[in-house]
């Protein structure tokens, strides 16, 4: 599945980067005049499977440890769209592919470096609606909800690609709407951002791609963009654990923590912030790292972000702002970027941060990296002239959340991120991943050459 981290390019700070080129191969001729649709790479101890996908067919080139091609392969696919999910186990490779709705589904299969195979995945889901997958103990977790109600289904696809459908009856808990009134489940999920004074319609399509009614999963292993962190519905994994976030209610976080081993389940509300504010008058999110649920509030003259355990509600850290005061925790000046330019404004009056903040759709991102937290806190707006920004601030805390003063050091995914910035034919192609103790970007040249790239990136 394409991570959120390709396709989205705007949350940077820094400038220069190191990058070598490893290798460029030549792919298969392609056999169709199609786009390059979804792109995925999958690492198996030395070995990388790099797998491209167009509307007709599904393209293949396994390469060893000194990136030779050792093998390639033309898949005929004419039925599905996109790369949900991966995995590797001994000498075996397996994605998880859906179509342009996800309500089919099948797994392409390579065992012992032999040609892959798809297989079809018998799902009827006329009456359900895709959530998100995942992996787990080598198995894939399909995972969808019921129509007009509060149960969610989990299709289990194991290592011979038998399914098993077990249920998480979730009608007795009570989830509640913006306006504060009872709701079941899939209704509240498809609660979007109606009842707000802006459209960000442009950037949507990037920012629910492959996502049902707006579910993001978050890979909490590259810092995530203010872009998903925007988004009312999120999902979280941590070993054996799924937690999902609702944030439509502008007073409490809705998490619902599911066991994925014995599909057990707990459902807990965080008050939000800023209780005293109406709720038209106030924006709100949450984000999760680790044990913990970050809960930020914010209206015209002030925002509040507080840091709280995950399990236990233990309030751990607060931080008040407003709007006539310096922001005391904040390493980098407030920055502005508008959607298709490369300029960057940067602010040193509070106000053009809480502005925003407080009718554009607002978010809070958190990334650990060599033992500090690098949050980001900010918002997404639409100007009167249609155009599309990001305000936003960074900054770094130790375990403690105590405030670190001096630059956030560059790291690799800044350098990657740098990189794209100044690419403009990344496209659906390219894919991003780790490899032994570095960083691989690659994407692929459809002229003239039609050839794929890897490059390395390394702190």
């Amino acid at each position: 599945m394409k991570k959120l981290f390709f396709t989205i390019l705007i949350f940077l700070t820094f400038f220069g980067y190191s990058q070598k080129e490893i290798v460029t191969f030549k792919m298969l001729e392609k056999k169709s005049n199609a786009f390059i649709k979804d792109a995925t790479a999958i690492v198996n101890k030395n070995d990388i499977s790099i797998l491209l996908m167009d509307d007709h067919f599904i393209y293949s080139s396994l390469l060893d440890e000194k990136f030779t091609v050792k093998n390639k392969q033309i898949i005929e696919n004419n039925n599905y769209t996109y790369f949900l999910d991966n995995y590797t186990n001994n000498q075996t490779y397996k994605v998880i592919l859906t179509n342009n709705n996800f309500n089919k589904f099948a797994v392409l299969t390579n065992r012992n470096n032999v040609d892959f195979k798809i297989e079809e995945v018998n799902i009827n889901l006329k009456d359900e609606d895709f959530m998100f997958c995942t992996v787990l103990r080598n198995k894939f977790y399909l995972t969808t909800i019921t129509k007009d109600t509060s149960v969610l289904n989990f299709y289990i696809l194991d290592e011979e690609n038998k399914l098993q459908k077990k249920l998480v009856d979730l009608s007795s808990e009570k989830f509640i709407d913006p306006n504060d009134k009872r709701i079941n489940l899939h209704k509240l999920l498809r609660v979007n951002k109606e009842y707000t004074n802006y459209s960000i319609k442009r950037v949507m399509p990037i920012i629910i791609r492959k996502s049902f009614k707006n579910i993001i999963k978050i890979n909490q292993k590259i810092p995530s963009h203010l872009t998903s962190s925007i988004e009312f519905s999120k999902v979280y994994f941590n070993d054996n654990n799924c937690i999902i976030t609702l944030d439509q209610n502008k007073k409490s976080t809705q998490t619902i923590h599911i066991d994925l081993n014995s599909l057990n389940f707990k459902v807990i509300r965080f008050e939000k912030p800023l209780q005293e504010i109406k709720a038209k008058k106030k924006r709100s999110n949450s984000f999760i790292k680790e044990d913990n649920i970050y809960l930020i509030s914010s209206f015209k003259e002030k925002f509040i972000l507080l840091i709280k355990n995950i399990y236990s509600g233990a309030l751990i850290k607060e931080f008040h702002v407003s709007s006539n005061s310096n922001i005391a925790f904040k390493n980098t000046p407030i920055i502005a970027k508008e959607f298709g330019r490369k300029k960057i404004w940067n602010y040193n009056k509070t106000k053009k941060l809480i502005n925003p903040m407080s009718f554009g759709y607002i978010g809070v991102t958190v990334f650990k990296y060599n033992e500090e937290y690098i949050l980001g806190i900010g918002a997404l707006v639409e100007n009167d002239n249609s155009n599309t920004r990001i305000v936003y601030i960074k900054s770094k805390f130790d375990k403690k959340f105590n405030h670190l003063t001096g630059k956030i050091i560059e790291n690799v995914f800044n350098k990657a991120d740098t990189f794209k910035e100044n690419e403009t034919t990344l496209g659906n192609s390219a894919v991003f991943f780790k490899y032994h103790d570095y960083y691989i970007l690659g994407k692929y040249l459809s002229w003239p050459k039609k050839e794929y790239r890897l490059r390395k990136f390394k702190d």
